[in-house]
């Protein structure tokens, strides 16, 4: 099965997978950890970082790479592991899309995930007051 390494800045990423922990009944199948960068290091400092949490959850199924926003220091670093073997980098990260790579089945691809990931993200940014002046 993939795994899933989370980098944000701050201690989001750990935060967002307490929250998956917290939420979901049951702990997911898929493994996941969090890499959290700030300014206190350079960037080599965080390329190890994210190679070492690659290395603690890679079961062989792949690896997603989720960050933040693209274009940030998370997402840049992500990037240069693309070539690295099957990964694949997210970047927008939110609660519903972790929350859907959370409950996959055991038998969903890399690629299966990353479609699921994507569509949980996207669908569930909602504008509230649209929401109600369309249903209203």
């Amino acid at each position: 099965m993939f795994s899933i390494v989370v980098i944000t800045h701050g201690e989001l990423a750990k935060e967002l997978i307490s929250a998956v922990n917290f939420i979901l009944p049951e702990k997911p199948r898929v493994k996941m950890t969090a890499v959290s960068i700030d300014a206190s290091k350079d960037s080599k400092d965080f390329e190890k970082k994210v190679r070492a949490s690659i290395d603690t959850v890679d079961e062989g199924g792949g690896i997603l790479l989720v960050t933040d926003m693209f274009g940030g220091t998370p997402s840049n670093i992500s990037l240069m592991f693309l070539e690295s073997g099957e990964m694949e980098v997210i970047s927008g990260v939110n609660l519903p899309m972790l929350l859907k790579l959370g409950t996959v089945k055991e038998e969903t691809t890399l690629k299966e995930a990353v479609e699921l990931a994507a569509k949980a993200g996207r669908d569930n940014i909602i504008v509230a007051s649209e929401l109600l002046n369309k249903n209203g």
